[in-house]
């Protein structure tokens, strides 16, 4: 009944929905770079290329976030089962990453002339958190026809998205890794592709049991700039690795990534109960709301089942809810990375030893991330890391990662390395929350 109504009020949806159809890649640091048993190991072995992405939630399963994702069906018997999964408070997030290493060059390697200047990538990086109310899920995804005579409220929800090219530059003079602790710097250049943010507050609908008016309080604001592949802003960003050796072969370390600023150019913001300025991507004040009542005129008993009575009066309805459109342009940071763990490795004819990590993500829906795995290794040259880990986007994930040296390559082993998180997920898709998989090529380079 409700289609402009989910257009104008809850706009934020159709930002996350363009996204998830485009998909985006979490770089997990710790559980894709291959931990080997000295510092100097550690520094040496560097990403070529690699491709990861995840997705988690800690209330709707995972085939709803797929099909979601992909544009997929999804019959309105599976909406109305997974709002019966929801709690009061909910999180949704996607996150995925591709890149490329474009120096050094295996093949050009020197090993004897040693450079500050490590490694440059190129990459495209999309990340996307959500947290949102059941009855807003249920006025998105249902609409208000199943809910006619019952007050809605959707109350406080959040939703960002950002979508950017990368280039990285990472540095590590030979000095920064002599002794027990050894540290890497990176700057980042980006360009944002899209951005997408939404929110509500105090948001509630009441639609009249004789479906002739519909209530609505609160107050929202949605801001994006559509998808430019030519860009719609530049941004800086700072990437450090930190780590320390605490005796035999026992490691712990600290990363932080992507953290800095983008500029963004042509931010379209419609919002109700927000003020602005042109420079400011931030509300600057809050204006007074009042409930509107919204009711049909002139239209027939059959139009108004068929709900034709929102679209006729689209121009009114804007007017009265006291909408407002403005062009921005401003900053914004980035959401940064934050990694801090502990790894304990030896070798004695196989490799043996355990991880423990903590991870945070600034992006709604992102809880503090605990993981720890332990190292299997069956054969040589095969090493398994199951584990388990607790929040992030998710509730829980049973994890596994593998690395493979496939083949030699400039006098070193070429490694194969791939990660699988939410395994459950994946064997009961419509019972838990989420998945991700990656994999990733990695060369020692000696420089």
């Amino acid at each position: 009944m409700l289609n402009r109504f989910k257009i104008t009020l809850l706009l934020w949806v159709a930002a996350w929905s363009s996204l998830l159809a485009k998909g985006i890649v979490l770089p997990d640091s710790g559980v894709l770079t291959p931990e080997t048993t000295t510092i100097t190991e550690v520094k040496r072995i560097r990403q070529v290329a690699g491709f990861s992405a995840i997705t988690g939630s800690n209330a709707v399963p995972l085939n709803f976030v797929s099909r979601f994702a992909t544009g997929g069906y999804i019959p309105p018997s599976d909406i109305q089962e997974y709002e019966g999964l929801l709690a009061d408070q909910n999180r949704l997030g996607l996150f995925t990453d591709y890149h490329m290493a474009i120096y050094p060059i295996p093949e050009l390697i020197d090993n004897d002339n040693v450079n500050a200047l490590k490694q440059i990538e190129v990459g495209v990086q999309n990340l996307a958190g959500a947290t949102f109310t059941k009855d807003a899920f249920g006025l998105i995804f249902r609409g208000n026809a199943p809910y006619i005579g019952t007050l809605k409220e959707a109350g406080e929800n959040s939703f960002y998205q950002l979508s950017q090219r990368y280039l990285r530059f990472s540095f590590e003079p030979k000095s920064w890794s002599e002794g027990k602790f050894a540290k890497r710097i990176g700057l980042q250049f980006s360009q944002a592709l899209n951005y997408n943010r939404g929110y509500t507050k105090g948001l509630s609908v009441n639609t009249d049991s004789n479906i002739d008016s519909v209530l609505i309080s609160g107050s929202y604001y949605s801001q994006g700039t559509g998808y430019q592949f030519g860009g719609t802003g530049w941004g800086l960003q700072l990437n450090a690795d930190f780590y320390y050796k605490l005796g035999n072969s026992k490691y712990a370390y600290l990363s932080v990534e992507n953290f800095g600023f983008i500029s963004l150019n042509n931010v379209s913001t419609i919002s109700r109960g927000f003020q602005w300025d042109n420079t400011n991507l931030n509300p600057v004040g809050d204006v007074p709301t009042s409930d509107v009542n919204i009711q049909s005129v002139g239209l027939s008993g059959a139009e108004l089942k068929v709900s034709n009575w929102f679209d006729r009066q689209r121009d009114s309805i804007e007017s009265k809810l006291g909408m407002t459109e403005v062009s921005q342009r401003g900053n914004i940071w980035t959401p940064f990375h934050i990694n801090i763990g502990f790894t304990s490795r030896k070798y004695d004819g196989k490799e043996k030893g355990y991880l423990i990590r903590i991870q945070y993500i600034n992006v709604p829906g992102f809880l503090p991330r605990i993981s720890g795995s332990y190292v299997w290794n069956p054969i040589r040259n095969l090493v398994f890391k199951p584990g388990i880990s607790f929040g992030g986007f998710d509730v829980f994930d049973i994890n596994t990662t593998f690395s493979l040296p496939t083949f030699r390559l400039g006098g070193g082993s070429v490694f194969v390395d791939g990660f699988i998180n939410g395994i459950e997920s994946f064997i009961v898709p419509n019972k838990y929350h989420g998945g991700g998989i990656g994999l990733q090529i990695s060369y020692p380079f000696s420089s």
